[in-house]
């Protein structure tokens, strides 16, 4: 439905979501800096303890992630799953997000946002420890 311009719906606002993948990898670089280390390396702590150093970035990066990029991926979801009507129910992002503020004030934009950080935190956790242990097990460049 919605012929060749429905493959770009939400294109723009997908595009705002992934372009926060700074507040990503730059915070756990700045946090692993914080704690004393490099990537793929331990610094001057023992193997467990730069692991637990890695799930905490982790956590932490997740949290810093959503926190940037949830009002936008709630807009960008209304307009994703808006039915195919014409005239169209959003005419773009800023319409989107302008009816949210309207109907629900601030909080319509953190619809799920506790939900979505307790996903989050294990997750990215885990997905920077895995990351971190193929780091140690890979023989150095």
């Amino acid at each position: 439905l919605g012929g060749r311009n429905g493959l770009y719906r939400g294109w723009v606002m997908s595009a705002l979501v992934r372009s926060c993948m700074f507040a990503y990898f730059g915070t756990y670089e700045l946090l692993r800096k914080q704690f004393g280390m490099t990537a793929g390396s331990k610094g001057n702590r023992s193997t467990l303890e730069s692991l637990g150093v890695s799930v905490l970035c982790g956590s932490l990066t997740g949290v810093s992630y959503w926190t940037c990029c949830y009002p936008f991926d709630v807009v960008r979801n209304r307009i994703l799953v808006a039915p195919d009507t014409s005239p169209p129910l959003y005419r773009n992002g800023l319409h989107c997000a302008r009816e949210i503020y309207r109907i629900h004030g601030y909080h319509g934009f953190l619809a799920g946002y506790t939900t979505c950080l307790l996903r989050s935190v294990p997750a990215n956790a885990a997905a920077f420890l895995a990351y971190e242990l193929s780091m140690h097990l890979l023989p150095p460049r």
